[in-house]
């Protein structure tokens, strides 16, 4: 995670979107998906922010101090990335 004092000024954004991009190219993937607590506001805006679609809900799927959590799953496909970044 990020100390949260930086929270909310698009490093986080920036940071996934480089890496994505660097998956996609250095091992030829077709797609990317990625899952996050589903109260996790700032997870999966991160998510929407690089164009990725929620593909999913898997309820009660992560266990989190003794609690059974939903987890949101989202996905891109390299054919969806935009050249210029995210969208």
């Amino acid at each position: 995670g990020m100390a949260r004092e930086h929270w909310g000024q698009g490093y986080m954004t920036e940071a996934a979107n480089a890496a994505m991009r660097w998956a996609i190219a250095a091992y030829g993937l077709d797609r990317v998906h990625a899952g996050c607590d589903s109260e996790n506001v700032g997870s999966y805006r991160v998510m929407e922010k690089l164009g990725m679609r929620r593909e999913a809900l898997l309820r009660q799927h992560r266990l989190l101090r003794g609690e059974r959590r939903d987890e949101l799953v989202y996905g891109i496909l390299a054919s969806e990335l935009s050249q210029t970044g995210p969208a």
